[in-house]
């Protein structure tokens, strides 16, 4: 998938009105799998992220620890980390926080 971020996400395998968790679940799980830490890493550095950060960054204090609910493979847990922040992210999606892990084993990461 190199060079090219833009697929389709996930939104459930069946109609609205059936799609369970396992679905959404399985959904992203395939969609994770076609996506490499490599490849997702620089949507964190971008001018938008960075223009953010500069907004939000000064009210996170470096001792205490932040939670990234939902973090994917974890391309903001890397981005705060990397900036000296204690951050902890948690996913679903256990085969994106195994492809996380094998970037950087240092990350701090659950499936929850």
């Amino acid at each position: 998938m190199s060079g090219n971020l833009i697929q389709k996400q996930p939104s459930g395998t069946k109609e609205k009105n059936n799609v369970t968790y396992q679905d959404i679940l399985l959904d992203w799980s395939q969609w994770y799998t076609n996506l490499e830490i490599k490849d997702i890493l620089p949507t964190a550095y971008i001018q938008r992220h960075l223009e953010e950060f500069e907004i939000y960054g000064k009210y996170l204090d470096k001792d205490s620890n932040i939670l990234e609910a939902g973090c994917g493979l974890c391309n903001q847990v890397i981005f705060l980390a990397r900036k000296g922040m204690k951050v902890f992210g948690i996913d679903y999606a256990e085969g994106a926080l195994k492809k996380a892990k094998s970037f950087d084993s240092s990350l701090r990461l659950s499936a929850a």
